[in-house]
Formats: structure tokens, sequence, C-alpha cells
């Protein structure tokens, strides 16, 4: 499971990235828009207002997908496109969102026994969403 201080630290560390980048690019916007979508979603994190349901599910899948899928890798690639290709509203979004491409990268690339397990957590998360858990 992604401790809520390791989620937090992602969103902050990029945010901290785009802010340098928007200084050595001012004249794309983009950067600074992007460093103040992830500060959003860093103080979303540490308020805690998100569906931890989501994290726990998403925990879930990372222990049957790391098999076959470079999670880390996943993770990156979907910290780097905020604000630039992918504008979540909330941490809830980003974390389905990076649930959905690991379950599908697992689908596709892994054993069978692994494409089962994703399959099934896909099913439990689609039946889990009821809003923040306490």
């Amino acid at each position: 499971m992604i401790p809520y201080d390791d989620l937090q630290a992602m969103f902050e560390n990029q945010a901290l990235w785009r802010t340098r980048k928007a200084k050595e690019y001012p004249d794309d916007q983009r950067n600074a828009a992007a460093a103040e979508l992830l500060n959003k979603l860093a103080a979303q994190v540490e308020l805690r207002l998100f569906n931890r349901g989501l994290l726990e599910q998403y925990s879930r899948l990372v222990e049957v997908a790391e098999i076959a899928v470079n999670v880390v890798e996943e993770e990156q690639q979907l910290i780097r496109e905020v604000g630039f290709h992918f504008f979540p509203d909330s941490v809830d979004e980003f974390l389905e969102e990076l649930f959905e491409r690991i379950a599908r990268q697992a689908w596709e690339d892994a054993d069978p026994e692994a494409r089962r397990n994703a399959l099934q957590l896909l099913r439990t998360a689609s039946l889990d969403e009821k809003g923040p858990v306490s």
C-alpha cells in the first residue's frame, strides 16, 4: 500500500520540478498550471479528501500486477502527464486512472493467473465506488 505521505510527496515533488521548469521556460504557462494542480492534489492527500478505498484497491492491484508491470514506471508516467495531457480534478480521479493503466498493463502483459486477478480487482473496484471512505 502506498502510504499517504508517499502519495503526497509524489505530488509535491513533481510540483516543485514543474515550478523550476516554469521559471526556466516563462513563456510556457503549462508548467506553472501543472504545479498548481499538483499542489492541489497534494493538499487533498494531506487533508485526506479522497476515497481511501481507492488507495487500498490500488495497493491490492499493485501486489498482483507488479510481477508483470513496472508499477513505478506507470506512476511516474502519469504524474508527468498531470497538467499537460491529464487534468485530474481530484486524487480520486488520479488514482482511478493509475489503477486502470496498471490493470490494463497487467491484463496485456501478464500470465493468465495475473489476468484473472486483475479482472477480479477491476470488478471489485466498480462495485466499491460509493464515495469517500471514513
